[in-house]
């Protein structure tokens, strides 16, 4: 699911299951090639969210998240900011980023 300037933080802080926000643009190579990681890694781990904010589209969430090159995954825990990654992950990047906030 996307997330927007619209959606962002009412989803962050709803979530009760550590939420991870691929921060990304469609020009963007490495975004591009990052994403089917991001996607089946979301598939296949239900007890995480995953979601994705278009830099182009949402501006305002990028630079109030300091994201200063993309790709760059962001983990929420309880509606906080606790962790921050960029490049393009691996499944056991994304794994390793959530391990000690699963329940």
């Amino acid at each position: 699911m996307n997330l927007d300037t619209y959606n962002f933080v009412e989803t962050i802080e709803s979530e009760t299951r550590p939420l991870l926000v691929k921060f990304w643009a469609t020009w963007c190579g490495p975004c591009k090639a990052y994403a089917p990681t991001f996607d089946k890694f979301a598939e296949d781990n239900k007890d995480v969210a995953c979601y994705s904010v278009d830099c182009e589209e949402s501006k305002e969430l990028t630079e109030e998240h300091h994201i200063m090159s993309i790709p760059c995954t962001l983990l929420f825990v309880n509606g906080e900011n606790v962790a921050q990654k960029q490049g393009k992950l691996t499944a056991k990047d994304l794994e390793e980023l959530v391990a000690k906030y699963r329940s």
